[in-house]
Order: C-alpha cells, then sequence, then structure tokens
C-alpha cells in the first residue's frame, strides 16, 4: 500500500485526543497552530497551551491559554498526592540531574561579577562542623573518581 501525502490544512485526530494540523513545516498541534495565529507569534518551547475545558480536541483560542511549563503542571497537579515511591524516584532522579550537570540552569554560562559577590557574601560566616566537611570531601572524591573513570 503506498502512503499518499496529504494536503497542506489537513487535520488528524491522535489517540490521545489532540489534533494536529499539517503545515508547510510538517504536523503540529491545532492548539498550538490555533494559539500562534491568535498571538501573531510562533511560540517559545517554554510555552505550553493549556486546555481550560481539558478537552483535547476544542481548539478554539477562547479555551486556549498560554502557560509556562511549571504553571501547567501546577495546574494539574492541584490537589493530587504523589505516592512516597513516585516521590522517591523523583527525587533520585532530581539528584542525579544535578550530579551530571543537568537541571542547573547554568550549563555552559558563567555567573556574573554581581551573583558571585551576592554569592559570597551569602556565603560568608556560615559554619560546617568537621564531620560535614569530611563527608562531603568523600563524596567530591567519589564523584571526581567516577568522572574521570568515565574518561
Amino acid at each position: 500500500m503506498v502512503a499518499v501525502s496529504r494536503p497542506i490544512g489537513s487535520r488528524r485526530k491522535l489517540p490521545n485526543g489532540y489534533v494536529q494540523i499539517k503545515t508547510i513545516d510538517g504536523w503540529m498541534g491545532e492548539h498550538r497552530y490555533s494559539m500562534e495565529r491568535y498571538l501573531w507569534r510562533k511560540l517559545n518551547s517554554s510555552e505550553v497551551v493549556h486546555h481550560i475545558d481539558e478537552n483535547r480536541s476544542n481548539n478554539n483560542f477562547h479555551n486556549l491559554q498560554v502557560m509556562t511549563i511549571g504553571d501547567h503542571q501546577s495546574l494539574h497537579r492541584t490537589g493530587k498526592k504523589i505516592t512516597v515511591k513516585t516521590r522517591e524516584l523523583l527525587s533520585k532522579a532530581r539528584k542525579l540531574g544535578w550530579r551530571e550537570g543537568r537541571n542547573t540552569g547554568m550549563k555552559g554560562k558563567k555567573h556574573t561579577g554581581e551573583s558571585k559577590a551576592r554569592m559570597s557574601k551569602n556565603g560568608k560566616g556560615k559554619i560546617i562542623s568537621e564531620a560535614t566537611r569530611k563527608i562531603l570531601s568523600i563524596r567530591a572524591k567519589e564523584d571526581w573518581a567516577r568522572r574521570k573513570a568515565k574518561g
């Protein structure tokens, strides 16, 4: 069977309930396309289009709202409880991400002089116990050895 290319402007409904529309650049979510047309600009990758009535196929711009990823997640998490196991898995994932240099927002960037001065000021006067210093030193050596082994 030969696949037939659909014309620009064609719509298709996905199994998850979202509707896509074919544009010059390819298939994209109709909700994002509608919001871009309404706002007269492209949406950033950090922007999410929320369906106010939670009906994924209702892409009328009156039913759509642009939000940040964090705001959108908070909206959908409201009132939901996270299990202990899920909380532990999220915690491990975050810690792993920090160790590998992700989730910091600073990868490939440098602190400004102002932020360095603020961090220096905030760090003064803090006392670390000898036991804590030893633990941190051991962890730093282990991390260094792991990174060196990876090459």
